[in-house]
């Protein structure tokens, strides 16, 4: 495990220090995630106040409606940028892809970094941590910080459920770009192909004459949310929505990055350099 250690930080020290500069998207990704997560961090100030049971109220109807109040309030302040994010992931994550992946291939700078002793299943999921850790990251903290702001169960586990879905979006995002990066081993074909890709399953996730557990599919964030704020949002129209439809859509989502990202994998070990 310690040598594996040693290797990718071999492998990460030489990307950014030898191989090439900082690259600029994801210089403006990070701070786009960065000002997304202090936005919600202030949104959650905002409304982060606990009720006081000890108060004075008219009735036990009136302080339960203030907190149903609260709840739906602290529900949508974390929530919707999360919603929001996942549009422009759909349009930044085959772009970062493309770059470190497609572009690496294109310049024959994967040939230098195999150079050194990793396998080519162990450099592809450094690509993927490099990616996380300058776009999902952020949010997620951002989130469990405004968490600990609120005395609720009925938050913390509306917020959570969006989280994952959101984590699970982002896997599925992800992994077909490095598909669609290995397959076409140009970064404009690939980030291009990308974003067209999952644009047509956005709006193929609109129409409402598909299954709601295949739009969820596509984008379970926006069905968990509309399931614990049953608010709509970018257009969608659901019927009806359970608890199960929201976790089988996170699942489909994931084993749909699930697979690509193992298929990705094997293209990624045929390719000639």
């Amino acid at each position: 495990m310690d040598r594996l250690l040693k290797r990718v930080r071999a492998i990460f020290e030489f990307e950014l220090d030898v191989s090439f500069p900082f690259p600029s998207a994801e210089a403006v990704f990070m701070t786009l995630t960065t000002l997304t997560s202090l936005l919600i961090i202030q949104q959650g100030f905002k409304i982060g106040f606990l009720i006081n049971p000890t108060s004075q109220w008219v009735s036990e109807i009136e302080l339960d409606r203030v907190s149903e109040y609260v709840r739906q309030a602290a529900l949508y302040s974390l929530g919707m940028p999360l919603v929001s994010m996942t549009v422009l992931l759909m349009a930044l994550i085959p772009l970062l892809s493309a770059f470190r992946v497609a572009g690496q291939l294109e310049n024959d700078m994967f040939r230098i970094t195999l150079s050194y002793p990793i396998k080519r299943l162990h450099l592809l999921i450094l690509k993927a941590m490099q990616i996380t850790l300058i776009t999902c990251v952020p949010i997620t903290l951002s989130v469990f910080v405004i968490l600990s702001l609120y005395n609720s169960l009925s938050i913390g586990i509306g917020v959570i459920v969006i989280l994952i879905a959101f984590w699970s979006l982002f896997f599925a995002i992800l992994s077909t770009s490095f598909v669609l990066s290995i397959i076409a081993g140009s970064s404009a074909k690939s980030a291009i192909g990308g974003m067209a890709l999952w644009f047509t399953l956005l709006g193929v996730s609109l129409f409402t004459h598909f299954p709601t557990v295949l739009r969820g599919t596509l984008n379970p964030v926006n069905l968990a949310m509309y399931f614990f704020t049953n608010r709509n949002m970018f257009g969608y129209q659901f019927t009806e929505v359970v608890f199960m439809d929201v976790l089988v859509s996170i699942i489909g989502s994931f084993l749909l990055g699930l697979v690509t990202f193992l298929l990705s994998i094997r293209l990624f070990e045929r390719v000639e350099l």
